[in-house]
């Protein structure tokens, strides 16, 4: 996925950091950044997808992706996890995070 950063205000007024990937499809879609993980040598995102509304902010989705991120060059990529069992363990992690912080 290719990557393209972009700041708007979430519509709390929060300035969030907002990025735009592009599938395989050729699908653009905007996140925003929620946490870093790591585990067994790789990091991982969580983000949240957004959408851009008319004036600028940004409207969260609820909905939560986990991506391997890499970096090439000074470059960041992001990628989704493809080996299933790598994305349940990255996952477990998560909902461990989260459920420490209720």
């Amino acid at each position: 996925m290719h990557e393209h950063d972009h700041e708007h205000h979430h519509e709390h007024d929060e300035e969030l950091e907002v990025f735009v990937l592009t599938d395989d499809k050729g699908e653009e879609k905007a996140f925003v950044f929620v946490a870093e993980i790591e585990d067994e040598g790789k990091t991982y995102w969580v983000c949240e997808e957004v959408e851009i509304q008319e004036d600028g902010s940004a409207k969260e989705s609820g909905e939560l992706y986990l991506f391997e991120k890499t970096e090439e060059d000074g470059e960041l990529y992001l990628s989704s996890i493809d080996d299933d069992e790598e994305f349940e363990r990255v996952s477990k992690i998560w909902e461990n995070f989260i459920g420490m912080e209720e």
